[in-house]
């Protein structure tokens, strides 16, 4: 027997929602209004529809989950993870994986937890999730945490759900994370609203290299100024842009970049920041494209993400 739409809800982390989409259940990141007041660009639209930092997570003695799902929109180079006990036992090519159909998932003897990590740059649809044996949800996590950002956020470039920092360093530090990256966002102030399923205990920004320099500082300042009157005092980490070697120019521009975000950032009590280009070494080895981290340039973000947090006592 399939699961009830309120049991599968309950294993379900990284979402704002789940809604009815097409016959399938839709697992939303973002509300339906944060989507709309992005209407004016169908390329950030689209992408609040991707599951990036969406999770199943239970403890179980079953030996196969399966599940129907559909594949709306995204890339093919991404894939749906799954972790036993916190390791990986699989994961499945969504290149592989037909438009529509069934994943069947084998899990060893035994009671064991396990993760299910949805892709990062797809938006996945599913229905009918079953379970073969005994089950529970996973224990509940420490704080919650809100992630604003672009692709990097998003998971881009690593093409694993569980291989992105979001998720790493939400992982090792018990995080219950919304990932609200956006592939090619830059500092919006416009969908920056209170979340009524998800009130931050904390709050992380990484923007800043896909904005323009023109006008930069103002919606920089307007971008704080609103994330503090919806969230304010809420204890705040903003990361400035890494490195990136992909264009020169933009390389060029983002020590400038960095010194406008910290500015804004003073005025507020609540705001830390952590420098980006300390995070990941400068070198392509780090990248899949000199702009996006690869999944050991994701490992490196996130061991060094968490030392920052530990220093910063965030």
């Amino acid at each position: 027997m399939p699961l009830t739409e309120e049991e599968f809800k309950n294993l379900v982390h990284g979402v704002c929602d789940v809604e009815k989409k097409e016959g399938y259940l839709a697992l939303c990141r973002f509300t339906a209004e944060q989507t709309a007041r992005l209407d004016f660009d169908e390329f950030y639209c689209v992408r609040t529809r991707y599951t990036a930092g969406v999770s199943v997570e239970l403890v179980t003695s079953a030996r196969e989950i399966r599940f129907e799902y559909k594949r709306v929109a995204g890339t093919l180079k991404d894939s749906v993870d799954v972790f036993v006990n916190g390791k990986i036992l699989n994961a499945f090519l969504i290149e592989n994986l037909a438009a529509e159909g069934i994943l069947s998932i084998a899990l060893p003897e035994g009671e064991k937890s396990v993760v299910l990590y949805f892709p990062t740059d797809v938006e996945l649809l599913v229905r009918n999730f079953c379970i073969d044996g005994a089950w529970r949800p996973a224990a509940p996590k420490c704080c919650k945490v809100l992630w604003i950002g672009d692709s990097i956020t998003q998971g881009v470039g690593s093409f694993m759900g569980g291989q992105t920092f979001v998720n790493l360093v939400s992982g090792k530090l018990g995080y219950e994370s919304l990932n609200q990256g956006i592939g090619g966002y830059v500092h919006l102030d416009c969908a920056i609203i209170p979340l009524e399923s998800f009130r931050p205990d904390k709050i992380v920004v990484a923007l800043g290299t896909n904005d323009f320099l023109e006008g930069l500082q103002e919606r920089i300042d307007a971008f704080y100024r609103r994330l503090d009157e919806v969230y304010h005092g809420i204890p705040a980490l903003v990361i400035t842009p890494v490195w990136r070697g992909d264009d020169p120019k933009k390389a060029g521009e983002l020590g400038i970049k960095r010194e406008l975000i910290q500015t804004a950032c003073r005025a507020y009590p609540n705001i830390r920041t952590v420098d980006g280009s300390e995070l990941i070494p400068p070198i392509s080895y780090c990248f899949w494209d000199n702009l996006h981290p690869n999944a050991w340039g994701m490992e490196h973000y996130a061991e060094n993400l968490i030392e920052r947090i530990k220093e910063l006592n965030f």
